[in-house]
């Protein structure tokens, strides 16, 4: 959007009922439809996308301690769960607008919850991989001493 606001609700983290309502009345009804059909097919398959290549990543770069991570390395896979119940309920929350012109503030208050634990489970499995790759140096670099 022209004005800075976000182009999709699920990039930020966290919104209320008024973000919700700006972001949706900055939009035709078309566009809204566009918005939901985005979230359920697209914005799905690309979380499957990153979930699983988080999942390779882990696997291989904790592979030394697997038997210490083998939970730990499905982390991703609750990220993809929170960003899919994000969509799903921020479409829920689109029909009610185009449907209604108002929205549920336990909806919105569900979807932000979503959205909050999305990207705090985002920078955690960051933080593992990086931590995976310093692991995977340190480690090559112990064996040539």
């Amino acid at each position: 959007m022209a004005d800075g606001s976000p182009n999709s609700l699920g990039t930020t983290l966290g919104f209320d009922q008024s973000d919700v309502l700006a972001f949706f009345a900055a939009r035709s009804d078309e566009m809204i439809r566009s918005y939901i059909s985005f979230n359920l097919v697209w914005d799905s398959l690309f979380a499957l996308v990153y979930g699983l290549l988080y999942i390779s990543w882990l696997l291989v770069l904790c592979r030394p301690v697997a038997h210490k991570t083998r939970v730990v390395n499905l982390s991703p896979a609750l990220q993809v769960l929170f960003d899919r119940l994000e969509n799903i309920v921020v479409a829920f929350l689109a029909n009610q607008f185009v449907a209604e012109g108002s929205l549920s503030p336990m909806g919105v208050q569900t979807a932000s919850i979503f959205s909050i634990s999305k990207w705090s489970l985002s920078v955690a499995v960051l933080v593992m991989v990086v931590a995976g790759i310093v692991f995977r140096i340190a480690q090559a670099v112990s064996k040539r001493a």
